[in-house]
């Protein structure tokens, strides 16, 4: 973990937890490349066991809702200081210095893959209502974000949902969890009823056209999907405030109670998707965050977190979290998770070189061939980021 977060802790046992969150942080990046990898390979038609590989396989819900509860978790931490320092202002200042990061990285990876679009590469989605637009026009777009790429999909939430992290910070810090955690729910109610669609078409409609060169929207509904961020936000602000008794109180003393209801919601869900035709309760991907993906979301992030906090564990249970702790201590998965933000917008082109390397011999390539050209891309990235980190050390 960097050092401005592992500063915004008391103990050096927070800094090693911390740790694993970023290997989390780096697993569900490795899963979202291998995902999209699968997903490109599935529609020119060649199956991959890789596919068999990854958790959004066998469970009802995939990497990004983890991913954002996570980053709202390190968030947390990460800018406590400066709030603690400087308040809202410094807070405000702060953020828009990552935005400006956030900013670049989305830009040049839609710069880079318009131009590799235009240069031949197929199989690009670049997601604009322009397509035919010259490539100055679409690289134009790309730096006001009317031209959002598939699978770059995260970036854009941070423009919606970081801003509002001085206010976050405020009402935590006057102890008002309760109207923000309300603010939250209603902000979901909002997306899921459409209202906030609704008002985007009808301003459309009687109005400017601006998205079709401005994109403030993503694929994910930042209404939507603030909840889960900042729920792990509101996570992370209570355990740099308790530290080790962050998990303190009724709700841990019942936790095999909760952790039991939370396998049954997991395993229900799982059956659904299993058996139902679009998923659990006929659930379906979609911009807005269900009631099914929030429950199965927090459900899974309850049990691994019984799991790495309890201490004297039944044998069969102690192995199963001796596993998954392994797992997001694995140092490759910590290193990825420190520099999230560099390789999630990295994955997204070597997806589509690796890609298209893969498919370009006519016929369908095998499946240790498929595995080989996996792998070297994942080395790729870890390379660059290896060389990133040397050049930018500060920069996510």
């Amino acid at each position: 973990m960097s050092a401005s977060i592992e500063g915004a802790v008391a103990a050096p046992v927070h800094a090693a937890r911390l740790a694993v969150i970023d290997g989390a942080r780096g697993y569900l990046l490795v899963s979202m490349y291998v995902g999209h990898l699968c997903i490109e390979w599935n529609e020119r038609g060649v199956f991959s066991w890789l596919n068999h590989m990854r958790h959004s396989r066998f469970l009802a819900v995939g990497d990004v809702e983890f991913f954002l509860v996570l980053s709202g978790f390190v968030c947390a931490l990460s800018y406590a200081r400066v709030f603690a320092a400087g308040g809202v202002s410094a807070t405000g200042r702060a953020v828009l210095r990552r935005l400006a990061w956030i900013y670049g990285y989305q830009v040049a990876t839609t710069v880079i893959l318009v131009l590799l679009a235009r240069g031949g590469v197929p199989g690009i989605d670049l997601r604009t209502s322009g397509a035919a637009d010259p490539t100055w026009a679409l690289v134009l777009k790309g730096f006001t974000l009317a031209v959002q790429p598939e699978n770059l999909d995260i970036l854009i939430l941070y423009f919606v949902l970081m801003p509002v992290m001085p206010l976050a910070f405020v009402l935590l810090d006057r102890g008002r969890t309760g109207v923000f955690i309300g603010a939250l729910v209603a902000a979901w109610l909002v997306a899921r009823i459409g209202l906030d669609h609704r008002a985007s078409v009808w301003i459309t409609t009687h109005g400017l056209d601006w998205q079709r060169w401005v994109g403030l929207m993503g694929h994910f509904d930042p209404w939507s999907y603030a909840i889960l961020f900042y729920g792990g936000f509101v996570l992370g602000d209570r355990y740099r405030r308790l530290g080790d008794g962050w998990l303190e109180g009724a709700v841990w003393r019942g936790r095999w109670l909760v952790a039991g209801a939370a396998a049954c919601v997991v395993a229900a869900f799982t059956i659904g998707m299993r058996t139902g035709p679009h998923g659990p309760l006929g659930m379906q991907p979609n911009v807005r965050l269900s009631v099914e993906t929030a429950a199965i979301t927090v459900s899974i992030f309850t049990l691994v977190v019984v799991l790495l906090c309890s201490e004297g564990l039944p044998r069969p249970i102690a192995a199963l979290a001796g596993v998954v702790r392994a797992v997001l201590s694995f140092q490759l998965f910590v290193f990825l998770g420190q520099n999230s933000l560099f390789v999630y917008a990295l994955h997204v082109v070597i997806v589509v070189l690796v890609t298209a390397v893969a498919m370009s011999g006519g016929g369908a390539p095998g499946q240790l061939t498929l595995l080989a050209l996996a792998a070297a891309g994942l080395a790729v990235i870890v390379a660059l980021t290896w060389v990133k980190r040397r050049l930018l050390p500060t920069a996510s």
